[in-house]
């Protein structure tokens, strides 16, 4: 679009994911009249692929949680689950479809905005979760739990780990036993300023006298800044079951002239 010497355009690019398993195996082993999910797999009738079944996490085991410590036989500081068949037992029972590996739908929003010879481009790039339950989502191990094979990690970033003195009700004792085996998981959507260049093109009316054919000036980066709530490495990135292979990803700002003679 151009008005008054001022032009724009923009671009949209969507893409949605959506899939359902229908049938597995035809096989019902409880005799239900339901046919059989396959576990083992992640895979879920009248679910979408990439299921994360595991525990409900209820916040933090406080000192005056004395009847869950009585039934469920933890303590202050561990990560307390949510008893979903209400058997006072914690089991495989007690495990549920939290989120999903697969995204709902990743977008992309640039503009180009042109006025006389300056010239200004961004680009936002997401990737999301939708709806209750369909969160796009991964284990954050080695960022959110103390007891990791790699616990520097989680000491990095300095997290609010539960203490006597602090009754953090988000991150376990430094010393908590994950005997549930626990993916800790989070959310993984992000919006992202992936691209933004500025620029000048000298034109004619300074070049003419010169031998120079053409000059422009530039600014531009890239990754400079990232919306989430995931912690420790990027979220777009990271591995699902393995955060720790993730790799951050870098900002990267450059500055130049382009010469034509």
């Amino acid at each position: 679009m151009n008005r008054g010497g001022f032009s724009w355009e923009t671009g949209l690019n969507f893409w949605i994911n959506r899939n359902k398993i229908v049938s597995l195996y035809g096989l019902d082993g409880n005799g239900d009249g339901k046919e059989d999910d396959d576990i083992a797999n992640n895979w879920f009738i009248g679910k979408s692929l990439g299921s994360v079944y595991n525990y409900v996490f209820d916040g933090i085991v406080q000192a005056s949680d004395t009847a869950f410590t009585r039934i469920y036989n933890d303590r202050p500081g561990d990560v307390k689950f949510k008893d979903l068949n209400d058997d006072k037992k914690l089991n495989a029972a007690d495990r549920s479809i939290i989120g999903y590996t697969k995204e709902n739908y990743t977008a992309s929003l640039s503009n180009t905005f042109r006025y006389k010879g300056f010239e200004l481009y961004f680009m936002f790039f997401t990737i999301q979760g939708g709806g209750k339950n369909n969160w796009y989502v991964g284990s954050n191990n080695y960022a959110l739990n103390p007891s990791t094979w790699y616990p520097n990690v989680a000491n990095w970033l300095d997290k609010d780990y539960w203490m006597p003195e602090n009754p953090s009700n988000s991150i376990p004792k430094p010393n908590y036993v994950n005997k549930y085996s626990y993916n800790f998981i989070a959310d993984r959507s992000f919006i992202r300023l992936q691209d933004l260049s500025f620029s000048y093109d000298f034109g004619n009316n300074i070049l003419g006298k010169t031998p120079i054919k053409g000059l422009k000036a530039y600014l531009s980066g890239k990754n400079l800044f990232t919306i989430t709530k995931w912690e420790g490495l990027d979220p777009e990135t990271a591995t699902t079951y393995a955060s720790q292979n993730g790799f951050p990803v870098f900002k990267i700002v450059t500055f130049g002239l382009s010469l034509t003679l």
